[in-house]
């Protein structure tokens, strides 16, 4: 799955190896209690660190995932445009990076990997509602946070 998703050998391995290496260091807050769902939790896992290894090789915004292409910008937009919803989405990047654990991986598994809330609650062993009301709760300050910087208008 990890070389579907980097189409690099190397960056597969790195993937499954960086996946694994955290799911080990937490091991006593993700499989707690719930040994079954070890594979699901894996699978997120190294899918994760696959598209951060995208990400740190700048190759996400320009290679198909999954049948899906992501574009950073309209094509016909103007050098400013560009600039400023590159600087944008580099302080929402940011912004994530700075969630506690949880809520990143629940925000990585909704908005980049498209989970469903069932799906999200099974892998982290939270209610299908927490997955819901964290999301809503991290929409809300990421769209607070963006306004009161001046990335985005109110």
């Amino acid at each position: 799955m990890a070389l579907a998703v980097t189409r690099n050998r190397a960056w597969a391995e790195d993937a499954v190896q960086d996946g694994f290496t955290r799911i080990w260091q937490g091991r006593e807050r993700y499989l707690r209690g719930a040994p079954e769902r070890v594979a699901a939790l894996i699978v997120v896992a190294v899918k994760c660190s696959a598209l951060n290894i995208l990400r740190r090789e700048k190759r996400f915004a320009h290679e198909p995932l999954d049948g899906h292409t992501f574009e950073l910008a309209d094509a016909s937009a103007a050098p400013a445009d560009i600039a400023e919803s590159k600087d944008t989405l580099g302080r929402l990047r940011v912004m994530v990076s700075q969630m506690d654990e949880v809520n990143r991986a629940v925000f990585e598994m909704k908005c980049l990997l498209g989970m469903s809330d069932r799906q999200i609650s099974l892998t982290l062993g939270i209610t299908p509602n927490a997955v819901a009301t964290r999301c809503h709760r991290m929409r809300k300050v990421l769209r607070d946070k963006l306004t009161e910087e001046g990335y985005i208008d109110g």
